[in-house]
């Protein structure tokens, strides 16, 4: 166990940017997080019922995987609010508090963007490519700080890929 330890990354800095069919613009911060940014990975599966296993009441006689999402937390309470206006419905808007036409496909149409989580001693930086909205935003404002609670999905990056996101190596700085 000589290499089991703690880690501490420090304070997280959020950065986004517009995401065009796969390519990907120039990152602008957004804010720290109130604390600990949790990145929740859900895979996909798919049970396989075959009859000598029981059929559809019986265990699976296989498992498919079918990809998976990344559910990503934010509550800042130090933030850029111009950024925050474009990204905070959940997709890249051009008019603050504006949602695009009710029906429009994010990733095809391109209004979805990239995450880059950055911490001063970087443990990891993950870079989600395809990153959109998921739970609901929102701001506090009131005699106690402000913040930006934001909840983000990612999904892969294409079928043919099927990446998730993209993340360094662990590194720490002493």
């Amino acid at each position: 166990m000589a290499g089991v330890k703690h880690h501490f990354a420090g304070p997280a800095t959020v950065a986004l940017a517009a995401n065009t069919a796969g390519t990907v613009g120039s990152f602008t911060d957004l804010g720290i997080n109130r604390d600990a940014i949790p990145i929740n990975i859900e895979v996909k599966f798919l049970d396989v019922p075959a009859d000598d296993y029981g059929g559809e009441a019986g265990t699976p006689a296989d498992v498919q995987i079918l990809g998976g999402i990344a559910t990503i937390d934010l509550e800042l309470t130090k933030f850029e609010l111009a950024t925050i206006e474009k990204y905070l419905l959940g997709h890249l808007v051009t008019t603050a508090g504006t949602f695009e036409e009710l029906g429009t496909f994010l990733r095809q149409q391109s209004k979805g963007f990239a995450l880059k989580l950055t911490s001063t001693r970087a443990v990891r930086q993950f870079d989600f490519g395809a990153f959109i909205g998921g739970q609901p935003s929102g701001v506090s404002q009131g005699v106690r700080y402000s913040s930006y609670r934001l909840s983000y999905r990612a999904l892969l990056d294409a079928a043919s890929t099927r990446k998730l996101y993209a993340a360094s190596t662990l590194t720490e700085v002493s």
